[in-house]
């Protein structure tokens, strides 16, 4: 586990009881006033990168987290301008589930999680056929989802056996936390009452076994249903200290073994058509150890891509990188995805 302190890793969440964090906090004050920083500020995404984006948001939801575990209440402008800015790009054909792919957390961290989750949210809900305005509001309600997180003791969330009854109790309170930040900071608009409510009801299942507030099928906001598997999705795919990140194939296999009853048949659909791929630019490692970027997609053979071969299989630079359609090369196959940073370093 990362030391808390640790100042290389100043950008992860601390989990510790806000009320060490923050001693000045008056914990019982009856409305606590919004924060400064994150009511009026808003990102600048105007004509930025994709990479930009990312860090103008993990920079937002840090404040916000900050905010949070201080007892104080958010705006929820600066996130619909970063979220309009991520469907602008999803829509001019920018491929963002990049972004979330080589995202690489040791530890869980609800800033990445959150983003991925609103990235990923976006690729899904295209395929959903969900208009603009409704794939914004999602990616802000992914966004926001888990900053209740903040009030959870580190120990309990990162627990590898199972939770006590009052660990477990503590854990599921987190969804009213950030629904109370969110709502509280002003009279909200119908929207963002929407809003905060799928950020709410983002664990919730169709089973009747989710939380808070254990509602079933039909009284589950249809985004949030499409978020929880998301959300599972992600979480799954990324690395946690009791367990390694699954490849995109796995992790699917995973939800319908475990989860097929807690989601809408059409959202597991969406899912797999758009995630279960491997997109443009992401770097694969093949059967053979080659570690390889992917460069097209196989529309009717989406889990084998052509793919650049970069590296050889004891980790050398290849100085021609060769072309391979592994379509069209059955005993050549794609074993894990490989983060960018766990790249050989260039002067292999």
């Amino acid at each position: 586990m990362p030391d808390p302190d640790d100042k290389s890793n100043a950008r992860k969440v601390s989990f510790t009881d806000a009320a060490l964090k923050y001693p000045g906090v008056d914990a019982g004050a009856e409305k606590p006033q919004p924060c400064q920083p994150c009511e009026d500020a808003a990102p600048e995404t105007s004509g930025a990168s994709l990479e930009e984006d990312y860090a103008t948001a993990e920079g937002l939801l840090d404040e916000a987290l900050d905010i949070v575990g201080r007892g104080g209440l958010i705006r929820l402008e600066p996130f619909e301008r970063l979220s309009g800015s991520f469907t602008e790009r999803l829509l001019d054909g920018e491929n963002l589930a990049l972004a979330a792919y080589n995202k690489k957390t040791a530890d869980y961290d609800v800033v990445s999680h959150s983003l991925n989750v609103g990235i990923l949210s976006l690729q899904v809900g295209k395929r959903h056929k969900l208009p603009r305005q409704d794939l914004q509001e999602l990616c802000t309600s992914a966004l926001l989802h888990d900053l209740g997180m903040v009030k959870v003791p580190r120990d309990i969330f990162l627990k590898p056996g199972t939770l006590s009854t009052t660990e477990r109790e503590l854990l599921q309170k987190h969804p009213a936390v950030a629904y109370e930040a969110i709502l509280g900071a002003h009279d909200a608009t119908a929207s963002e009452k929407g809003m905060a409510e799928v950020a709410y009801s983002v664990h919730e299942r169709c089973t009747g076994r989710g939380y808070p507030r254990r509602l079933s099928a039909d009284e589950i906001p249809e985004r949030a249903k499409l978020l929880g598997l998301i959300d599972m999705y992600e979480a799954l795919t990324h690395n946690r200290p009791f367990r390694k990140r699954l490849p995109p194939l796995d992790a699917i296999k995973e939800i319908i073994a475990t989860g097929r009853d807690c989601f809408p048949t059409d959202a597991l659909k969406a899912l797999i058509d758009q995630l279960t791929t491997y997109p443009v630019g992401c770097s694969l490692r093949l059967n053979s150890g080659e570690i390889c970027r992917v460069v097209a997609t196989n529309p009717f053979s989406p889990l084998r891509p052509v793919v650049e071969v970069i590296f050889s299989g004891s980790g050398k630079r290849l100085a021609e990188p060769r072309t391979l359609d592994l379509s069209r090369s059955p005993l050549q196959f794609i074993v894990d995805t490989v983060f960018e940073e766990d790249l050989p370093s260039p002067g292999v």
